[in-house]
């Protein structure tokens, strides 16, 4: 059974990809929402979902890096112009682990500091909305650090456990866990 699934799983990300490979190596303008927004000192490497190019939708992911802005977070939507890439040809070699990740978390390609223009603050999904109150309740009504573990664990909320806990799980080698 689990030999069946993970080659359905393999080519579901064939068809999904091949979506893309017109694409790739092309200037494009893409619409989206961003997902992920990681500040890097004076750049945010952002993870956009919900992708729109040439009025179709496009599975999975794009992965890119911007100028850091003060406006620019999960769930802001974006407009990005610049040439597209598979993830293979990110800037620099990528490393085989690396390209391991991004096939897992469904990034289709990526840009390499693409024109951005930021349309605005998304709408939260009803999911989000939920995740958000819940995260919400934690943080009011449990004492530190059992709200940010059950928040990081529960909802997914990194950002919200403890230094010293995550630094704790880490030494205990529980790391993938909870950061």
């Amino acid at each position: 059974f689990g030999a069946w699934r993970a080659n359905d799983a393999l080519l579901a990300d064939a068809e999904q990809r091949a979506q893309w490979e017109p694409l790739y190596g092309r200037p494009l303008v893409v619409h989206g929402v961003v997902e992920d927004a990681e500040i890097r000192g004076v750049q945010t490497r952002l993870t956009v979902g919900q992708l729109r190019a040439r009025e179709e939708y496009l599975p999975g992911f794009l992965r890119t890096t911007v100028p850091r802005a003060p406006d620019l977070g999960e769930g802001t939507a974006v407009r990005l112009r610049a040439k597209v890439e598979p993830p293979e040809k990110a800037g620099r070699a990528v490393r085989s682990d690396l390209s391991r990740i991004f096939r897992r978390q469904q990034v289709f390609a990526t840009m390499g500091f693409p024109d951005l223009q930021i349309e605005g603050a998304a709408q939260p999904s009803a999911l989000t909305r939920v995740r958000l109150s819940l995260r919400d309740s934690f943080l009011r009504h449990l004492p530190e650090p059992a709200a940010g573990l059950y928040s990081a664990l529960v909802l997914s909320f990194d950002k919200d456990l403890p230094t010293s806990l995550r630094d704790a799980a880490a030494n205990a080698g529980i790391s993938t866990r909870t950061v």
